[in-house]
């Protein structure tokens, strides 16, 4: 638990906590010059109700070791008759 603490507060503070090595991870020929993002995706339900919405967040990485990143956070209500909605509406514009 106080591992995982640590990293989270030194990633934070704009540390490192550990660095992708492109070069290992992929076999096909790439340059070094190739970027790379990573992103994240997920909804989340508070309770399966119409009045309630769904939680929509999307992150993502933006720095060249993806140990920094920029989150959106949306909530999304199901459309009439639906009680939850499985999909992030407006992906678009939350990952811009």
């Amino acid at each position: 638990y106080l591992q995982n603490l640590v990293q989270k507060f030194n990633a934070k503070l704009g540390g490192v906590n550990g660095v992708v090595s492109i070069a290992r991870a992929l076999t096909s020929s790439s340059t070094k010059d190739d970027v790379f993002m990573f992103f994240g995706a997920d909804v989340t339900h508070t309770t399966c109700s119409r009045d309630k919405p769904s939680i929509a967040a999307v992150i993502g990485s933006v720095d060249t070791t993806s140990t920094q990143y920029a989150s959106r956070v949306s909530e999304q209500y199901p459309a009439r008759g639906k009680i939850s909605l499985e999909i992030i509406k407006d992906l678009y514009l939350m990952s811009t």
